[in-house]
């Protein structure tokens, strides 16, 4: 959900460049500003881009997400993660399974 992630202002000549939207569609949109960027929260609402793509472009990175304290047990209840897969990528230590909440860095 491009909520969870920081408002990031993205050059409309990069996004232009990679293909993913046209310089007429973000300009038709008014959502360019004074100094050539884009919101992101602006440009995936506009439904020009999907924030997958951003993503898998790299104008968006997992450092730019802005989800506080998740719990742990929320986390491994979804198809996302599996704990092996978090202690082997030193995602979670021993600290973690013995708590609930598995802080996140915004």
């Amino acid at each position: 959900m491009v909520a969870d992630f920081t408002d990031l202002s993205l050059s409309a000549a990069q996004l232009v460049s990679s293909g993913l939207v046209t310089d007429e569609e973000l300009t038709a949109s008014g959502l360019v500003d004074p100094g050539g960027n884009v919101s992101l929260h602006q440009l995936v609402a506009s439904e020009l881009v999907f924030l997958e793509e951003l993503i898998r472009d790299d104008f968006v990175q997992v450092d730019d997400l802005s989800v506080g304290d998740v719990l742990l047990g929320n986390l491994l209840a979804t198809p996302l993660v599996d704990i092996q897969r978090l202690i082997a990528d030193d995602l979670v230590g021993v600290s973690a399974l013995l708590s609930p909440i598995l802080i996140c860095a915004p």
